[in-house]
């Protein structure tokens, strides 16, 4: 379904949970992307897939993933994320760990990525709800979101993003996949580009010893 539609499209989920393992790719612009008002839950794994050494850490970074986001001014709306390493990677990243080695140390070639909008979703237990990477001058809006017991809630490391009015909380710590304690709700840091344009307000965040690291 995400190969099959056409860009102004829309791929609608049935309720309940769909096991997606090492994700799936949306590769084509101008898509919305929208979960069951009766709830529609992603799940990258099953939570004990995360209790492993560090060294072995690959096998759920690259096997456990939610959606990558590779088109431009995507639309991605009420779903449910969890026990995902990532949520939602949007930009160049290696979906594969033979990918990621072939890249070398610089990883994937940047290209254009904004103008996504990221609305009304839930992100429980996961490591890293979103990740942001790309080039582009449009902004993407992550809004009205909610994060439960995540470690980072976003990373943003591209092109303009707008982080409103989301709400980031600790229920649990234990439950945090992996490190079993949060991290940074939200960092920024230079990535493909200087860190220009990003706009972080109006956030509710609850029970992490770092709530903005730049």
């Amino acid at each position: 379904a995400f190969d099959a539609v056409q860009p102004g499209g829309t791929d609608r989920f049935a309720p309940g949970t769909y096991r997606l393992g090492t994700g799936a790719r949306l590769t084509v612009p101008d898509v919305t992307v929208l979960g069951h008002s009766d709830g529609t839950t992603l799940r990258g794994c099953d939570p004990e897939a995360f209790d492993l050494p560090e060294n072995e850490v690959e096998r759920v970074v690259f096997g456990c993933t939610g959606l990558y986001v590779q088109a431009p001014r995507q639309t991605i709306r009420a779903l449910t994320f969890e026990y995902t390493w990532h949520g939602i990677v949007v930009g160049p990243f290696p979906t594969t760990a033979e990918e990621a080695a072939s890249l070398g140390p610089d990883g994937p070639a940047p290209y254009p990525s904004g103008g996504h909008r990221i609305e009304g979703n839930t992100f429980r237990a996961t490591p890293n709800g979103l990740r942001v990477l790309g080039t582009g001058t449009e902004p993407s809006v992550v809004r009205d979101n909610e994060f439960i017991d995540v470690f980072h809630a976003i990373g943003i490391y591209g092109a303009p993003l707008h982080f409103l009015d989301n709400r980031v909380t600790v229920e649990d710590p234990a439950r945090v996949p992996f490190s079993r304690h949060p991290g940074s709700a939200v960092l920024v840091a230079p990535g493909h580009t200087d860190c220009a344009g990003h706009v972080v307000a109006g956030n509710r965040v609850e029970g992490y010893p770092d709530p903005v690291y730049v």
